[in-house]
């Protein structure tokens, strides 16, 4: 999906000066012509009568003189007029507030207590069981069902009861009977449904609301495009951000999610964009928002929200790094993309403010 070139080694990409990098195009011609430059000034030094083994010699220094000025720094070039920006939802802009199997231990409990014929004791006897199962018990219905009834029963079922499948899993895995999930499972499915659409179940990361409002009030037209349900516009608004974004995607409502390019096409067009270089996307996925952009020839900025010292970390990282290397063989796209790790969104700002200035 597009053509590039990546003169600059994966490792530039983590320096802090390397920022920018996000937006810049580096065509081997362009590098090309500056190394003939480079050659000239080494070769036209000396005045000394030509001899053949002098030349060899200027020859061999001014190529060690090219590779050492040119090789570590990432090549100055114009920087793309950045018109859009659009972010992914979660682990870009927000996270759960606490954890997951808190927030369903607690909806369980309130269901099972205030239940006529279940009440508190049920509850005594089955909460130190299931607890420690609950969250990883969960990961695998996600999971299963995402491969079952993927983007969300898209098609099939709604996504209210395609996540009240992945409830009954959660807790069937977990260890809470099949006699009591049949009373409360219908309760317990709901009332998640709906704590999720709220800020108790939610939380934006420290830097969001600052650079939301400062891309706003530049100008620049704002998306979000997540792989999510229906419920995220209510979610961005009860988080107080939704009047600072120009559309929303959702694979849910779009029917089709990332990293398909028609979901990235949909973004252009809501964002009035016809050059997918012109439009920035930022995202915490490799899978997703790293190959859905790079397929389609928009620039990204990946944001890993891990501790940089994990394995997974550096996996995602590598991840990153081999799928442009990939794609810098690529001849026939037409559009350069390259990309940067990020801990945090503070520094997209000055990537937007540097391409519109």
């Amino acid at each position: 999906m597009l053509a590039r070139c990546i003169e600059t080694p994966f490792r530039m990409l983590l320096a802090p000066t390397a920022i920018l990098a996000a937006t810049l195009s580096c065509p081997l011609r362009s590098i090309n012509l500056a190394r003939k430059q480079m050659y000239r000034r080494q070769l036209s030094g000396s005045r000394r009568p030509f001899s053949l083994s002098s030349l060899v010699r200027k020859v061999k220094s001014a190529r060690a003189a090219v590779s050492a000025e040119v090789a570590p720094q990432p090549p100055v070039m114009p920087l793309r007029v950045l018109k859009a920006v659009t972010f992914d939802f979660t682990g870009t802009l927000a996270q759960v507030r606490g954890k997951t199997e808190d927030h369903y231990m607690r909806v369980l409990h309130d269901v099972i207590s205030s239940e006529p014929t279940l009440g508190p004791k049920v509850w005594d006897d089955i909460e130190e069981a299931i607890k420690p199962n609950v969250f990883p018990a969960f990961v695998n219905a996600y999971r299963r069902h995402m491969r079952e009834l993927p983007n969300f029963g898209y098609g099939n079922v709604s996504s209210e009861q395609w996540w009240e499948k992945v409830i009954d899993q959660t807790f069937n895995e977990a260890g809470v009977s099949k006699e009591v999930l049949d009373i409360v499972l219908q309760r317990v499915g709901h009332d998640l449904y709906e704590l999720f659409k709220t800020q108790s179940a939610w939380e934006l990361y420290p830097e969001v609301p600052d650079l939301i409002r400062n891309l706003s009030e530049s100008g620049v037209t704002l998306g979000v495009v997540s792989n999510f349900d229906e419920r995220l516009s209510i979610i961005l608004e009860s988080l107080g951000i939704s009047s600072y974004f120009d559309f929303v995607v959702t694979s849910h409502d779009f029917g089709i999610e990332k990293p398909s390019p028609e979901i990235f096409a949909e973004a252009m067009a809501l964002a009035n964009v016809s050059d997918p270089s012109h439009i920035l996307h930022v995202g915490d996925t490799v899978y997703t928002d790293v190959a859905g952009p790079v397929g389609f020839g928009m620039p990204f900025l990946y944001v890993e929200r891990e501790d940089m010292s994990t394995q997974k970390a550096k996996d995602n990282r590598q991840a990153v790094a081999d799928l442009l290397s990939r794609v810098e063989d690529k001849t026939t796209v037409s559009s350069m993309v390259d990309g940067v790790v990020l801990t945090n969104l503070s520094r997209v700002a000055d990537v937007v403010s540097q391409s519109s200035g």
